[in-house]
């Protein structure tokens, strides 16, 4: 409902934004509950979604304990809580900036930031599909090439960097 809810916000600010004469009137009410809400959904929307997806895949993994599947979900959950860190971090900071940096517009430069976190998310996932199938299908790769935050490089494939974040891993 959250992400309903923010699309709903997205539209009517765009909608509002279009007949803007200023950047001053960006900081009247209207716009600024607008702004408050939108975000405060997004960051909702955001760790709803990583807490979600990791809590489904943590049930799954239970089924199978040990396999590479079970290596390639921990990843995902990795990943997942990751990208969803890094977006609602960027919103935190726009929200925070918002709220407290009356005088000028720095926030826009986070806002207009937002989206790129966001393609850039959903293309690093797409990327990735290759680098986990090839786990799961061959037994000689451990590691897929996920640049996980937490983990460390151990090697290099294809002039790919390859990361490790499991506590099982004797290389890391």
């Amino acid at each position: 409902m959250p992400l309903l809810g923010r699309l709903a916000i997205d539209w009517a600010f765009a909608a509002l934004s279009i007949s803007v004469s200023s950047f001053d009137t960006w900081r009247t009410t209207k716009f600024s509950a607008l702004l408050y809400t939108g975000l405060t959904s997004a960051i909702i929307g955001d760790v709803l979604i990583a807490g979600s997806l990791c809590i489904i895949l943590r049930q799954r993994l239970k089924d199978i304990p040990g396999s590479r599947t079970s290596y390639a979900m921990r990843l995902l959950m990795a990943y997942s809580i990751e990208t969803g860190a890094l977006t609602s971090a960027c919103t935190l900071a726009c929200l925070v900036t918002f709220a407290t940096v009356r005088h000028n517009y720095a926030y826009m430069v986070l806002y207009l930031l937002l989206s790129k976190f966001y393609l850039n998310a959903l293309l690093a996932t797409l990327n990735a599909r290759r680098s986990l199938r090839a786990v799961t299908a061959n037994p000689g790769l451990e590691q897929p090439s996920i640049p996980v935050i937490g983990g460390r490089a151990i090697g290099q494939v294809n002039d790919s960097l390859v990361w490790c974040a499991c506590p099982q891993c004797r290389r890391c």
